[in-house]
């Protein structure tokens, strides 16, 4: 599944670990809670010093945390935020 975060065509990943239907329907409503808090992490990392380089991935977490990982523009780092 992919968000049009910055655009429709370099999106945002989430990545689901899927193990039943609840599971699924679990990590669908946990995404649609937290969407809004993504959307501003995200949009403070595209105005941050050190932007990510397209596409970010979501990773949802079994605590229910959802872990924003991306690579910066500028050092090509790998850095690592925790949505609660």
């Amino acid at each position: 599944m992919s968000l049009k975060i910055p655009d429709e065509y370099t999106g945002t990943n989430l990545h689901l670990q899927i193990s039943s239907e609840e599971e699924l329907a679990w990590q669908f409503a946990n995404f649609i809670i937290r969407l809004e808090k993504i959307e501003i992490e995200l949009n403070n990392l595209i105005s941050s010093e050190k932007p990510p380089l397209f596409p970010v991935s979501l990773l949802s977490q079994e605590d229910g945390s959802i872990i924003v990982k991306y690579m910066d523009k500028m050092d090509l780092e790998i850095h690592e935020i925790t949505i609660e």
